[in-house]
């Protein structure tokens, strides 16, 4: 029995296997900025009812698949780590996505480069101690209190808009 023969045919079928996985694996990813915007009531919160999203990016797959990722800032949340990833699970229209994670979903339109997204979050827990104390550092008291009692509502109610500001 040649064993030759099988170590060649492993390592042809070993070879085909890698590259059928490179065919998926290719992508594309964009780096943007963005903007989210909390609706409010008053008109006098416009001044603290936006923040930008961290580490915002798409990853755009050969076969048209997609996914969307970005970060909470610690000063929304009080804390790091409020990090979603969502994914393409339905094009209406050349434009117009729906993308769903874990602890979000998104409804977007426009270009990649130049989308609006309606993002709604799960509820979650911000870390009120932390945030007050970055707040506090970064805005004068009576801002502080106001851009918290934002962001203490919006956790409870987490939607709003998010839009690309940049490429």
């Amino acid at each position: 029995m040649n064993l030759s023969i099988y170590k060649n045919h492993l390592g042809y079928a070993f070879f085909i296997f890698l590259f059928l996985i490179s065919l998926r694996s290719h992508s594309e990813i964009l780096n943007l900025k963005a903007n989210y915007f909390i609706p409010v009531k008053n008109e006098s919160d416009l001044n603290f009812n936006s923040f930008s999203l961290e580490n915002y990016e798409v990853e755009l797959f050969d076969d048209g698949q997609a996914q969307m990722r970005f970060e909470l800032p610690q000063d929304v949340t009080g804390e790091i780590g409020y990090f979603y990833v969502l994914d393409l699970k339905k094009k209406s229209s050349p434009t117009t996505k729906l993308l769903v994670g874990q602890k979000a979903k998104a409804l977007c339109d426009g270009p990649w480069t130049q989308m609006k997204c309606t993002i709604q979050f799960d509820p979650f827990k911000i870390n009120s101690s932390n945030l007050k104390t970055i707040l506090n550092e970064q805005l004068s008291p009576s801002d502080a209190l106001t851009k918290f009692k934002i962001l203490s509502e919006f956790s409870s109610d987490p939607i709003g808009l998010a839009e690309i500001i940049s490429n």
